[in-house]
């Protein structure tokens, strides 16, 4: 064999393999890239799905805030399910009680998101105090101060001049404002009923307790509930006959409902506390983070009314002091609410009954009247050693029983 025909032979013999290794390069190199663009699509596709989810959701949210907003009274629904025209939105919905809030459960399409928050209405721009009763004077007495107004639908403000219960120098009020330049007498509604049976529990527990650094669970059902030491609860969910409070405990966006309740001590607590029968508060430590404490009362007789929220000491930054009133008339013998001297609270206090106030309040209160006892004597329409200041800036986020008009918003949980 020639040299020549050698080296030819040679040459086609590393040409075959060489060719194989550069087709299968070229192959892997083919794949990779075609591996890579339908990860790119189906990756598109994901973002695409959650978008249009996210959509809906926000569709859902617009929809149910508007129903709110529009409807008379409370509205609600076990189920609610939309399609657009062109089917590019789809949802469905529920919007149930939940304690004294309502809940709005959102749904996407094919259930890629689901939503849950709390609705409601962000107040309205109010005076400091606003009086609801009829025909009624309200006499101020004892250094009381009203800084922002005073809404009262027909009746007048004074300073007192009874000598058991005198105005001194120091007190005083500044605008006045009637039933004719002041529309929430007419808008203002309260739907007791929404909330009646929200207390109704079947408990397999009889006592709870959580001392130390015990974590509570996140949903609790006992009849009776008792917290102290360091124990502590990260939006736990609890129902309970009775439930205790103290020590330094600490609780972060709670949602508890409890016929009784007491909270005291050195205790920490933010989220929602519904009471149907007593709530009382002592707390020692300044309250940072939203705290409503909103009590429902309950006629249990002819004239007997169990509803009694008791505020001794409260320090609260933003704060929502609520009482239902259900089925509450002037004519029981308790004063449903009181709040003492000890008490300074920035926020919103709403009350369909009678309240002693004797603390300090920014931002606004919504009362039936104001009133104490002492030696034996109502004070009717009586408001002493009080201080509120209008505070616009104070929002507060209302449940749908007390309409009273304003902005239908919603709260993360």
């Amino acid at each position: 064999m020639t040299a020549e025909r050698w080296n030819l032979r040679r040459n086609h013999g590393y040409t075959l393999p060489l060719a194989m290794v550069i087709l299968l390069i070229a192959g892997n190199i083919g794949l990779a890239i075609f591996a890579m663009i339908k990860s790119e699509r189906i990756e598109s596709f994901h973002r695409y799905e959650k978008s249009q989810a996210e959509l809906d959701i926000e569709s859902a949210l617009d929809y149910a805030l508007a129903k709110i907003q529009s409807s008379k009274e409370p509205w609600r629904t076990d189920s609610l399910a939309y399609q657009s025209t062109d089917g590019n939105i789809r949802f469905s919905l529920l919007h149930k009680q939940s304690g004294a809030y309502a809940l709005l459960d959102i749904f996407s399409k094919d259930s890629l998101l689901q939503s849950s928050v709390y609705s409601g209405f962000v107040q309205p721009n109010l005076p400091a105090v606003t009086v609801l009763s009829r025909n009624i004077t309200l006499a101020l007495a004892q250094g009381s101060k009203i800084k922002g107004g005073v809404a009262i639908r027909s009746g007048q403000v004074n300073y007192s001049s009874h000598y058991k219960m005198m105005a001194d120098k120091s007190t005083s009020y500044d605008t006045t404002y009637s039933e004719k330049d002041f529309t929430l007498f007419d808008s203002l509604q309260y739907f007791p009923q929404n909330t009646r049976n929200q207390f109704d529990s079947v408990f397999t527990k009889n006592l709870c307790e959580f001392d130390a650094k015990d974590k509570l669970p996140n949903e609790l059902a006992c009849r009776k509930v008792v917290v102290q030491g360091d124990a502590q609860c990260d939006r736990c969910s609890i129902k309970a006959e009775s439930i205790k409070i103290i020590g330094n405990s600490i609780f972060k966006k709670a949602s508890i409902k409890a016929r009784t309740a007491e909270l005291g001590e050195n205790a920490t607590i933010s989220g929602v506390v519904f009471v149907q029968d007593t709530l009382s508060v002592n707390l020692r430590k300044e309250q940072e983070l939203p705290l409503k404490l909103i009590l429902q009362g309950r006629k249990t007789g002819a004239v007997e009314y169990t509803g009694t929220m008791d505020i001794e000491k409260l320090r609260a930054k933003k704060a929502l002091l609520m009482f239902v009133g259900d089925n509450w008339d002037e004519t029981m013998p308790k004063i449903p609410v009181r709040i003492s001297d000890k008490c300074n609270i920035v926020g919103t206090l709403v009350s369909k009954g009678t309240v002693d106030f004797q603390g300090t309040l920014k931002g606004s209160a919504i009362v039936w009247d104001f009133g104490f006892d002492e030696g034996g004597t109502r004070w009717r329409n009586f408001l002493r050693k009080a201080s509120f200041e209008r505070d616009s800036t104070a929002i507060t986020f209302l449940p749908d029983i007390f309409h009273m008009g304003g902005e239908a918003s919603y709260e993360k949980l």
